[in-house]
């Protein structure tokens, strides 16, 4: 019996764009910040978390005096950041949404995060959220996006014992290179200030070692960081 391919149904509505994007947030958030820091991204005080998990990045940019809004498919992490900051002053408010479409009024936000989320999402989702940040963001307000490096999605596949389905084990739907993420937000009315190949890691004594091995074996970087900017309304 041939194995099933397993339809790319799931888009905005799978679960596991949450549950990766918290890991990122949680393993990689300090390398992130600094190379935020290095690009001289102006933070601006109002910040949305698009694809927000558990809560954790938003913690980190209410730690830096931001007021934080999230959005994410779970209404169970939603219910999760509402009891965890819910008595934060710089909390306001996290969103459980259930398509590409965002509840926010134009110009609502200076900086706005989606980390590790765009691979996950079918195209016309992809179209619909892009223009929706567009719009939500304010004018010189910037977009901050992290996707997996030129992955490759077939040797991210995986075989179900129990259906006989393969699927991607990440749920990935789309690969992404500096030059094709560029192209893409560009087209969308973003002002690329920066896409670059680079890798996250989490805190630990060994990270500099570990870099310092990478860079002598010229190991492919393992994620994209774009940053864009908003310079005009409209796309």
């Amino acid at each position: 019996m041939e194995p099933r391919v397993r339809p790319a149904n799931g888009g905005l509505l799978c679960h596991q764009a949450g549950v990766h994007g918290t890991f990122f947030r949680r393993v990689g958030g300090g390398s992130f910040a600094q190379e935020l820091a290095r690009l001289r991204v102006p933070l601006g005080k109002e910040a949305l978390d698009v694809g927000c998990g558990a809560g954790n990045f938003m913690a980190k940019l209410a730690a830096r005096r931001l007021y934080v809004t999230g959005v994410d498919i779970s209404d169970r992490y939603v219910s999760l950041i509402t009891e965890r900051m819910g008595a934060h002053p710089l909390f306001c408010g996290a969103v459980c949404i259930k398509d590409a479409g965002l509840p926010f009024a134009s110009s609502s936000f200076d900086i706005v995060f989606m980390l590790d989320v765009i691979e996950h999402l079918l195209e016309d989702e992809r179209t619909v959220l892009i223009g929706g940040l567009h719009r939500a963001l304010k004018k010189g307000g910037h977009l901050i996006v992290t996707t997996p490096n030129d992955e490759s999605l077939e040797g991210g596949k995986v075989l179900c014992p129990e259906c006989g389905c393969i699927f991607h084990a990440g749920q990935h739907l789309s690969r992404w290179t500096a030059a094709s993420l560029s192209a893409l937000l560009s087209g969308s009315g973003f002002t690329t200030v920066d896409c670059c190949a680079i890798t996250f890691h989490p805190p630990a004594p060994l990270n500099r070692i570990r870099e310092w091995f990478a860079r002598l074996r010229k190991e492919k970087k393992v994620n994209l960081l774009y940053v864009g900017r908003k310079d005009r309304e409209g796309i």
